[in-house]
């Protein structure tokens, strides 16, 4: 039996890439300001119409291109990249940083570009400036712009997307951008965890779920499930990543034998996404935890959607097999077969 995929994005009518801004004071200690932008304005504009292309996304289009996001580019590079990312927008800038310790300052100037004609949207160049406590107003005022420079009929206004941008505290978020620019484990999961301490001290109402879901896929990589199950688990609806952390406590859960926890995991999937793979995979868990009965709607939904997915087939046969529904089940293997005479489970 076995489970599929990855997380599955909707496709958007604009895909924007956000590359890194130019630090043009020099100054390396606010370096991490520079990746800042893509990963607040990823969630502030996680609305219908605009989808911003992660950092994860983004470096992948770096490395088939051989370049590095600490690289400084030129305008053609950079719309190299945007297009490697299948982004028809790309937002450069850069920022400067002054003042002393205690009153230091920041100004920011960005930039869109449509990347097929490689010219500016809108002739427009937008201009922050202000004290680096008021860094997230600034990216969430620019990310209104950006919403409103492509679609001026989307019911958002600028205090929303300001309000959204600054829910976490500035010392949380600071730590936040530190961990996802750091490579080492070990750095990143002590940022993460100075993150999410940082945002219950505050006293902020709920808690720091995009610091949690970070938390949660590290341990996830390193292969400790238990912990990255207790992790997802704290994610709610709320949370801009609350889908995808349900895929993957799915596939935790799976991994831990924890059959019941991954059925019920990929099961609320279900209900609100409606992908196969989820289907497929709550099937999956189902059998696994002994559920076979329930497990057949689950996969049936799967192979009536994708039928000519083999390894639905096999699935939905095998748990046809299960529950003695011999006929049905021989029909779905003969049809694995035939796309793969070799499969020696299939016969």
């Amino acid at each position: 039996m076995l489970l599929t995929g990855s997380a599955v994005v909707a496709v958007a009518q604009d895909t924007v890439l956000i590359l890194p801004f130019e630090n043009r004071s020099q100054q390396g200690e606010y370096n991490w300001i520079r990746e800042s932008f893509g990963i607040l304005i990823v969630d502030v504009l996680n609305v219908p119409g605009i989808k911003v292309i992660t950092t994860d996304e983004r470096n992948l289009a770096f490395d088939k291109l051989k370049l590095s996001p600490n690289d400084i580019l030129t305008r053609a590079a950079m719309i190299r990249v945007a297009e490697v990312a299948q982004a028809n927008i790309a937002l450069i800038g850069e920022f400067d940083v002054g003042g002393e310790k205690g009153n230091v300052t920041v100004a920011i100037s960005a930039r869109l570009i449509e990347t097929r004609e490689g010219r500016l949207v809108g002739n427009k160049v937008f201009n922050y400036s202000g004290p680096i406590s008021d860094l997230q107003k600034m990216q969430g005022q620019l990310a209104w712009n950006i919403l409103y420079l492509r679609n001026p009929s989307l019911p958002y206004t600028s205090d929303q997307l300001v309000r959204k941008a600054t829910s976490i505290p500035p010392l949380a978020y600071q730590s936040l951008v530190k961990a996802i620019q750091t490579g080492d484990p070990k750095i990143r999961e002590g940022y993460l965890k100075r993150g999410i301490q940082e945002f219950e001290d505050s006293g902020e109402a709920g808690h720091f779920g995009k610091a949690i879901f970070e938390l949660a896929m590290l341990n996830y990589q390193q292969r400790n499930f238990a912990e990255s199950i207790k992790l997802f688990k704290q994610l709610s609806v709320d949370d801009t990543h609350y889908s995808e952390g349900l895929f993957y406590l799915g596939l935790a859960g799976y991994k831990a034998g924890d059959f019941v926890e991954s059925a019920a995991a990929f099961n609320r999937l279900a209900e609100s996404t409606q992908l196969f793979e989820v289907y497929n995979n709550a099937g999956v868990a189902m059998i696994a935890g002994g559920n076979k009965a329930d497990s057949l709607s689950m996969l049936r939904k799967a192979v009536a959607n994708s039928p000519n997915d083999a390894t639905y087939r096999f699935n939905y046969g095998y748990a046809l097999w299960l529950n003695q529904n011999n006929e049905e089940a021989i029909q779905h293997f003969r049809t694995v077969l035939r796309s793969n005479p070799r499969d020696g489970e299939a016969h």
